[in-house]
């Protein structure tokens, strides 16, 4: 079973794909947080791109997807978080899964979360100052230390409404078309992501089982 979430920023496509992960037994790819890893372990020159808000190239995003992917049996399946992005990152995942013999079962994309929504959803985010993981703002502990290594937790950077800006430009622009590049593949089912946590996931459990 290979599931992909598409939707803009704050849309909870992470807390979706971590439910949908723990229900099915499947490995979960969180995108944005294999980025914010590469950018935060070696000071990239694409940090500054990122943190603005910006895209990076889709052969530099696929070559770390790519990675990732290699490690697992794709036969398997997996959750794939935050990406494609673009058409382009959309069409060279295609060629990846058929260079594996296998295909996309489900495309659920985040939508109806209005832009205030999406602003006060991101507020509350946090990233580990040492490690680089993240937290969405239900998950951030008490004394804001992180789980994984136990260093202090600090808001994203990519998190201000200066980047938001960017990053729902971004989206709007060159992350929307996804959304109309898998309905022409009868893939995509959109969500009602405004609604609770829970019900977000009885629909998509819905979605994945019909």
């Amino acid at each position: 079973m290979i599931i992909v979430l598409i939707g803009p920023p704050g849309s909870g496509k992470s807390t979706q794909g971590h439910l949908i992960a723990n229900k099915y037994g499947l490995p979960f790819i969180g995108v944005g947080d294999l980025v914010r890893d590469m950018i935060h372990s070696d000071n990239s020159e694409y940090k500054k791109k990122v943190n603005s808000g910006n895209l990076l190239p889709d052969d530099v995003v696929f070559g770390i997807v790519k990675a990732k992917l290699d490690q697992y049996d794709t036969d398997k399946g997996f959750i794939l978080e935050g990406y494609p992005r673009t058409i382009g990152q959309a069409k060279l995942l295609d060629e990846y899964l058929l260079g594996k013999h296998c295909s996309l079962n489900c495309v659920l994309y985040m939508d109806n979360v209005v832009d205030q929504d999406i602003a006060d959803r991101i507020k509350g985010r946090y990233q580990c100052s040492n490690c680089g993981s993240t937290y969405s703002k239900e998950k951030v502990p008490s004394n804001l230390m992180c789980a994984r290594c136990g260093k202090l937790l600090v808001p994203r950077c990519d998190d201000t409404i200066t980047s938001l800006k960017c990053r729902m430009q971004e989206y709007k622009k060159k992350s929307l078309p996804v959304y109309d590049y898998y309905t022409e593949n009868k893939c995509v089912t959109a969500i009602n992501a405004s609604k609770s946590i829970e019900e977000v996931f009885e629909k998509a459990v819905q979605i994945i089982e019909r």
